[in-house]
C-alpha cells in the first residue's frame, strides 16, 4: 500500500474511532444507515458518462443534538455516454487502425471510503433536515468493451477529492428514519483521465439509531 493511502486510511480510521468512543453530555448516539439512488454526472464529466446508479453504507455519532460525525462508504457506477463511445471508437480507427464498425463501450466505477461532519439545525418536529461535507479517497476505474479484443482493457487510480450535501430525514419509528439526501462529490482526475470527475447524488435513506443507554 502506498504510504498515503497508508496515511489516509488511518487518518479514517482514528476519526471513525474518536466518532465511536466519545461519549460527551448530551450526545445523540449512534446510527448506521445504508443509502442508494442515483448517480448525475456533471461539467466535463456529464460528457463522457450517463445517468447510473449507487449505493452506500455510513456510520455516525451524534456529539450533541447539532454536531456529528462518521465515516461512510459508497460504490458509484456509470456508463459511458453515446458520443464517448463513439470517439473512442474513431480514435481507435484514426490512429491504431481499428477496422471500421469497430465498437466500443465505456464504464466507469469509483469506489469511496472517507468521513464527514454533519450539522443539524434545531428544528422542533418530525422532520430533520441536516448539512453534511466530507473528504474521501476514491478508487476510480474505467473499463473498455470493444469488439475487437485488442482494444478491451481498464485503467485504475485512486484519487482524493470532497463532497457537501444537505438532505432530511422522517422518523418512521423511535429507532429508525427514511429520508432523502443530496450529494455533490468532485475529484481531482484530469491529469489521468482527461477530465476532472465530478456528479450529484440523489438518494433515499434509511437510518437505524442506537441512543446510548442511560
Amino acid at each position: 500500500m502506498k504510504s498515503w493511502k497508508l496515511a489516509f486510511f488511518v487518518a479514517l480510521v482514528a476519526l471513525g474511532l474518536a466518532a465511536l468512543h466519545a461519549h460527551p453530555a448530551g450526545a445523540g448516539g449512534y446510527a448506521l444507515s445504508l443509502n442508494s439512488g442515483a448517480g448525475i454526472p456533471t461539467g466535463d464529466y456529464g460528457d463522457v458518462a450517463d445517468v447510473s446508479w449507487n449505493v452506500g453504507a455510513g456510520a455516525d455519532y451524534s456529539f450533541n443534538h447539532l454536531w456529528g460525525a462518521g465515516v461512510d462508504l459508497g460504490y458509484h457506477n456509470w456508463e459511458g455516454s453515446d458520443e464517448y463511445n463513439a470517439a473512442l471508437a474513431a480514435f481507435a480507427e484514426a490512429f491504431f487502425g481499428a477496422s471500421p464498425g469497430t465498437t466500443m463501450d465505456a464504464s466507469f466505477r469509483a469506489f469511496q471510503y472517507g468521513a464527514h461532519g454533519t450539522f443539524t439545525p434545531p428544528i422542533v418536529g418530525q422532520v430533520k433536515p441536516y448539512l453534511q461535507a466530507g473528504i474521501a479517497g476514491y478508487s476510480l476505474r474505467e473499463e473498455i468493451d470493444s469488439s475487437d479484443p485488442f482494444f478491451s482493457g481498464d485503467f485504475s487510480k485512486s484519487k482524493f477529492g470532497w463532497n457537501v450535501g444537505a438532505g432530511a430525514l422522517f422518523s418512521a419509528a423511535p429507532t429508525v428514519s427514511l429520508g432523502v439526501d443530496g450529494h455533490y462529490h468532485w475529484v481531482g482526475a484530469k491529469d489521468d483521465y482527461g477530465v476532472d470527475l465530478s456528479w450529484f447524488t440523489v438518494q433515499g435513506r434509511v437510518v437505524f439509531h442506537i441512543p446510548l443507554a442511560k
